[in-house]
């Protein structure tokens, strides 16, 4: 097995067992030796059709309730995303619209920022709770839109392929990403580690996310530590190093880099 995001070797890491929840049992995960990314191998074997039953039935057991199977404060996060973007259109660091939430599950954020007078489109493989209001996939990526941020939000630890990775960045080739996921200067051996659920098969690094920022074209990067949330510029700006220096004093946390915010170094 070699690491989808460098290419390199993967050693064995860690083993988990679900116990047959969701029809899996033992599940074992394998570490890239260069950039310490984290994916397990047992997923990335399973038939695709298993693979999408099990992403169905776990994110169905919960997706339209207001609660999470294992995220409790899912909710209060997509919250604080929808505040934190909206504002940042109205103080002119990201555009205005269109946007395009992509791998939106049920739609939450995508509600909460249209309540907010944002124009922003949904797409998800798997869900599909608002009728009408969700892309096909292929009237996604082949319709030549513009959009000017690309909201990918709990979905890279899904991805067992760079498959739906390079499709989010061609779709934000002319526009802002927006992405939230768990990222870590190392991933845990831990079996017990909170985040071993049983759809979640990716786990990045800082190193693996430089990675992936240097090779799709970007250049400065914003994050949000209270809405736990990235956004990924084409371009540098120094007022972008001010402007979250003054909204950090005024009681939010954002860090701006010309790089990935390594912000997590645990």
């Amino acid at each position: 097995m070699r690491c989808m995001i460098c290419a390199s070797s993967m050693v064995p890491s860690m083993a988990k067992d679900f116990g047959g929840v969701y029809g899996l049992t033992e599940v074992s995960y394998e570490r890239c030796v260069a950039c310490g990314f984290v994916q397990s191998s047992t997923h990335a074997k399973m038939p695709l059709a298993e693979w999408e039953r099990l992403n169905r039935e776990f994110h169905a057991s919960y997706q339209g309730s207001g609660v999470a199977e294992g995220d409790p404060r899912w909710m209060e996060r997509i919250e604080t995303q929808a505040r934190v973007m909206t504002r940042l259109v109205r103080d002119g660091i990201l555009p205005g619209g269109p946007w395009v939430d992509y791998a939106c599950g049920d739609g939450e954020l995508a509600d909460r920022l249209e309540r907010n007078g944002l124009d922003v489109t949904r797409y998800d493989r798997y869900m599909r709770t608002g009728v009408g209001r969700y892309l096909e996939k292929e009237e996604l990526l082949k319709s030549g839109k513009k959009w000017e941020v690309v909201i990918n939000t709990s979905a890279f630890e899904h991805f067992l392929s760079m498959e739906p990775i390079e499709e989010i960045f061609e779709l934000a080739r002319d526009g802002v990403l927006a992405v939230h996921t768990l990222v870590s200067e190392r991933v845990p051996t831990d079996a017990l580690w909170f985040y071993l659920f049983p759809v979640h098969v990716s786990f990045f690094t800082n190193a693996a996310m430089q990675i992936l920022f240097e090779r799709y074209g970007f250049a400065s990067s914003i994050y949000h530590v209270e809405a736990r949330l990235w956004f990924w510029f084409r371009h540098r700006d120094r007022a972008f190093e001010r402007y979250c220096a003054s909204h950090s004093a005024a009681g939010d946390t954002l860090v701006w880099r010309d790089a990935f915010v390594d912000y997590w170094k645990e």
